[in-house]
């Protein structure tokens, strides 16, 4: 695979699953937690709605290196994802990214007072497309451990790339 097509395989990955594990680092260590994507854009940077308040918010500004990571079991897609995040204020762009599931925690909608941005700015990415079915991978896992031997998924694809 070319960069383009990686580049490419990223973005479906993260378009057929945007829920991420968000990877901030605190006083007591790394912490982690679900958050949902709300925007990939052309430029390989990805928006999340949050609240001010929160404490990755706070992470953010004292170390903006983060980690996303992508999992989606069903269809053996894996993506881990690295770069620097800053927190925006653009009105504009909260309305644009705004939607029905934010307003749960935002009911006075894109201009609520606590409503602000993260955008990571992804330095490259390291994904796992394993394309068999589940059953096909049930049924080679369970051959290598019957017969002493290492399973090798024949159909994997692994690739890294440079955002």
């Amino acid at each position: 695979m070319n960069n383009t097509e990686q580049a490419e395989k990223v973005r479906s990955i993260i378009e057929d699953t945007p829920t991420c594990m968000m990877v901030t680092s605190s006083p007591n260590g790394m912490t982690s937690r679900p958050m949902h994507v709300a925007k990939y854009d052309e430029q390989s940077n990805l928006w999340f709605l949050t609240d001010e308040d929160s404490s990755k918010v706070t992470e953010i500004y004292n170390d903006n290196e983060v980690l996303l990571t992508f999992s989606d079991d069903s269809d053996n897609h894996y993506l881990s994802l690295n770069g620097k995040a800053s927190i925006v204020d653009d009105q504009a762009i909260k309305n644009e990214l705004f939607n029905v599931f934010a307003k749960a925690w935002f009911p006075d909608g894109p201009t609520s007072e606590k409503l602000t941005l993260i955008k990571v700015d992804a330095d490259n990415a390291e994904y796992w497309d394993g394309s068999s079915s589940k059953l096909v991978q049930l049924f080679k896992i369970g051959k290598a451990v019957l017969t002493n031997q290492k399973y090798e998924s024949s159909k994997e694809t692994h690739g890294a790339v440079a955002l």
